[in-house]
């Protein structure tokens, strides 16, 4: 037998998810409406530089570098949630979106490999997702278990954030350590929990040498412990909040204060 089940206006979740540059902010929402009518407001705090800039940077740093342009300081997750606050969003409605990807750029020189290096606008691209500029994690981290043809690792620490490159291939990502960083951010800030995209792009195998999807661990293990004041990071909690888990698709931890 086939059983029906409906969903009432009354019981929906109204949800959105919205673009994290203040650029896009301002043109595109009206936030203080936004979440007066919303009970959640998603921020996609990813995307802000890939092979489009023809130069490195990172997919999603969570602070500013002090040497990059006036510009680059405001593409990044805390500037992004600073200025949604000032133009009055509400942290309890808030959930910040992380990657679970990376962005890959191809140098126009290999011996230039820093952070804004000039690239080209072209890229390279995943086995498994195939979209030219952009590899899941899963894709990386088997990149980065090649011994014969070894890349060079880098944690930016303004960033927060690492990146690696190997000959003229850079790519721009985050793993456990940066995603735990976030997750930190997000709790010490009172926000409503944290979103991921997506989970398809986890480790979801566990092929690269750890358990199974060790990005979203890293996730739920990082608010959990920030639940208890334990912090890999300086930051610091603002409120004593519980966690709870629910999963969506995308994936969307959520706490809430009791």
């Amino acid at each position: 037998t086939t059983e029906i089940y409906t969903l009432s206006l009354h019981d929906a979740l109204p949800i959105s998810a919205i673009g994290a540059p203040a650029g896009t902010i301002d043109v595109a929402y009206d936030v203080p409406n936004m979440y007066k009518y919303l009970d959640f407001v998603h921020v996609m705090c990813y995307d802000y530089h890939g092979k489009w800039d023809k130069k490195t940077g990172h997919n999603a740093p969570l602070h500013p570098r002090p040497t990059e342009p006036l510009s680059d300081q405001a593409l990044n997750v805390a500037y992004s949630w600073n200025y949604l606050k000032k133009l009055g969003a509400i942290p309890e409605k808030t959930v910040l979106g992380v990657p679970l990807y990376g962005r890959a750029y191809t140098l126009m020189n290999p011996n230039s490999n820093k952070m804004g290096a000039p690239a080209k606008s072209t890229s390279f691209q995943g086995p498994f997702t195939r979209e030219d500029g952009f590899m899941g994690y899963n894709e990386i981290c088997l990149e980065g278990m090649d011994k014969e043809n070894p890349w060079t690792n880098v944690f930016e620490e303004h960033h927060m954030a690492p990146y690696m490159y190997r000959g003229d291939s850079w790519m721009s990502y985050d793993n456990e350590k940066s995603i735990r960083l976030k997750s930190e951010y997000a709790y010490s800030e009172g926000l409503a929990g944290v979103m991921t995209w997506s989970i398809d792009t986890d480790d979801f195998n566990g092929d690269c040498g750890g358990p199974k999807f060790p990005l979203l661990r890293a996730i739920n293990n990082a608010l959990h412990l920030s639940s208890l004041g334990i912090y890999s990071s300086a930051n610091q909690a603002s409120s004593t909040l519980l966690a709870l888990v629910s999963i969506t698709l995308p994936l969307v931890l959520l706490w809430r204060q009791f």
